[in-house]
């Protein structure tokens, strides 16, 4: 469990900045090198917070790389959300719907945005509390 309670508050920030790279789309590799500050600040005070910078880095550098060159294009920001979800999945051998609404947004509900973006990046998103249900 302990490398999913590490990694949920990284997932969160760096959630968020994704969001507002994808509704702010001008602005949008701002909010990804946030994101990338938020990973590269990871310290060896907690466990695996190296091996969730090496995991993740790459793929958001290259996101914000894209973003950057091509603004109105998103396709790498899907490509970094994916290996993020893959994190929780793949190393930690978490279940994605648990993490998001148990850990990360424990009592709260998942942003639109941030369901809406896993969505197109293959997760599957049914068991989620969305914010807005329709």
């Amino acid at each position: 469990m302990s490398c999913l309670s590490d990694y949920s508050s990284v997932y969160k920030q760096v959630a968020e900045y994704m969001v507002d790279s994808r509704e702010n789309r001008s602005r949008g590799d701002y909010y990804l090198m946030q994101a990338l500050n938020v990973i590269t600040n990871l310290t060896s005070n907690s466990p695996s917070g190296s091996e969730i910078a090496v995991y993740l880095f790459h793929t958001i550098y290259d996101a914000y790389l894209y973003v950057y060159r091509f603004p109105r294009t998103y396709t790498r920001l899907l490509v970094a959300i994916h290996k993020m979800n893959d994190y929780v999945t793949d190393v930690c051998g978490g279940d994605l719907t648990d993490f998001v609404n148990d850990i990360v947004w424990d009592g709260e509900c998942v942003p639109d945005m941030w369901e809406e973006l896993c969505k197109e990046a293959g997760a599957n998103t049914d068991g989620w509390n969305k914010c807005n249900i329709t």
